[in-house]
């Protein structure tokens, strides 16, 4: 019979539902979510600006378990996505588990009493034997350190908290950035303002949609063998691509690739030159879209390829000259991703502080474990986002967490740490492999490294090799207490 262990979830997003329903396959029933908004679906319920959706066929960003959704498209926009995850929530049981509005603030391990003490926002606490991060990665936007951003006399929003009060009608417009919300909003604003300027500090690699998977249409009648199938091919195809960045063959012919589409699309050589990256194919994130090009086409757009340098009360600075008359700024300027895990306060063994211990970059032994910080798991941790479905990966972790938490209650131990050499020889492998990617060229700045140039958000392979390097818990990996 297993015994009580209270399990607190932090956050309910894909990763926190996952970890919901495995706990609750497993026999665990003394678990709660907490999550910080009012409602579950992290990223999918935060994005809410004109045209979002998933780049990865839905067949593929979505749980394994629950494949027959009647999503609308292959590529399900935001909200659909949103209503899935709320929809799992309620089918397996995790929906009346969750707190609502209770940000964490602040973890610390009891050794004493092998016990996390909780603070949260709200002023409230609590205990716990085993405290899970599912905060995910994209969470806390990275707005500019522009001189005069504070004196634009318009509206300026992040575009992962869109104003929604604002009716861009008819209005003066700039975009701040072209990152993977910029290459979905623009086309979609573009055909009602007046006009848009977009300011690009560096090209991205887009690549069309239907390169993926075919159009955009989804028949949610197909008979379940026929979506699995789908599912099955589109998974081994990214498999196939995952080492690309490890060949110089394969990112020469990809690049050479993108560079023929391109000239096809866009036939203004000038628009061209802009669009052109400067450095290699796999660099940045690959991204995808049918009307990113189409919509810097129209007369209305005009992408301006130089970096913002100041904002003024009714306009703003790139590359020396001023851009004026401009009504409202929006910034797509990405997020805050090499800072795990904050700004909760996480406190481990003899008061270190987490943060403390991750001043040379954060790290974690399979993304998941981290020595000194006893019954603390992280999902979507450190070195474990890639090209591909992190809905995939977060179901290999909510199962290896499980596992974890399985032993723990066999042994009849208070508590399981992972080894510190274990951990370090871990992520020197990984930090190798990464270091003779495209990811770490000279001219590469991507949101994946650190101010130092470390890696510290990509897995270095495929799903796969992330299925078979966390199918089974190896317990000589842990301290066990």
């Amino acid at each position: 019979m297993k015994r009580e262990m209270d399990i607190a979830i932090v956050g309910a997003g894909f990763g926190g539902i996952a970890m919901g329903i495995a706990l609750k396959n497993a026999g665990f029933p003394e678990f709660r979510l907490f999550e910080k908004s009012a409602a579950p679906g992290g990223v999918w319920r935060d994005n809410t600006y004109p045209g979002v959706a998933c780049d990865v066929p839905s067949v593929l960003y979505s749980y394994s378990f629950e494949q027959d959704y009647p999503w609308s498209k292959r590529y399900a926009p935001g909200d659909e996505i949103r209503d899935y995850i709320e929809h799992c929530a309620g089918k397996y049981g995790i929906a009346d588990r969750i707190s609502f509005e209770c940000g964490l603030k602040s973890a610390a391990f009891d050794e004493q009493e092998a016990r996390w003490r909780l603070e949260f926002d709200t002023g409230e606490t609590s205990e716990a034997d085993i405290v899970i991060s599912a905060m995910g990665l994209f969470n806390r936007a990275r707005l500019p350190e522009l001189p005069g951003v504070d004196r634009f006399k318009g509206p300026g929003f992040h575009s992962s908290q869109w104003n929604h009060d604002i009716d861009l009608t008819g209005k003066r417009v700039a975009v701040v950035g072209t990152g993977a919300s910029a290459i979905q909003f623009v086309p979609a604003i573009a055909p009602e303002v007046r006009s848009l300027l977009v300011f690009q500090r560096s090209a991205q690699y887009v690549t069309p949609k239907i390169a993926s998977r075919g159009a955009d249409d989804f028949d949610s009648a197909a008979p379940p063998e026929e979506r699995r199938k789908e599912r099955r091919e589109i998974y081994q195809e990214m498999v196939n691509n995952s080492d690309r960045r490890y060949s110089s063959e394969k990112t020469r012919a990809a690049q050479q690739g993108f560079l023929d589409y391109l000239e096809k699309t866009v036939p203004d050589p000038e628009l061209r030159a802009k669009l052109t990256p400067d450095y290699p194919f796999g660099c940045k994130r690959v991204l995808r879209s049918d009307d990113w090009y189409p919509a810097l086409m129209r007369d209305n757009v005009e992408l301006i390829h130089a970096e913002v340098t100041e904002i003024l009360p009714h306009g703003l600075v790139a590359a020396g000259e001023t851009y004026r008359d401009i009504d409202v700024i929006i910034y797509n300027t990405g997020f805050r991703t090499t800072e795990y895990l904050a700004p909760v306060d996480f406190t481990g063994i003899g008061g270190e502080k987490l943060q403390a211990s991750w001043r040379g970059g954060p790290e974690a032994y399979l993304g998941m474990t981290v020595a000194g910080f006893p019954n603390l798991f992280i999902m979507y941790g450190p070195n474990t986002n890639l090209a591909g479905s992190i809905i995939h990966m977060l179901e290999c972790q909510a199962r290896y967490i499980t596992e974890a938490i399985q032993a723990l209650d066999a042994k009849k131990t208070r508590s399981v740490m992972v080894r510190k050499e274990r951990q370090d020889a871990f992520n020197a492998d990984i930090q190798k492999r990464l270091s003779e990617s495209t990811m770490t060229a000279n001219n590469c700045l991507n949101y994946f490294q650190t101010e130092t140039g470390k890696v510290v958000t990509q897995w270095p392979g495929s799903t796969q090799d992330y299925t078979v390097a966390t199918a089974q818990l190896d317990e000589n990996d842990f301290i066990w207490r």
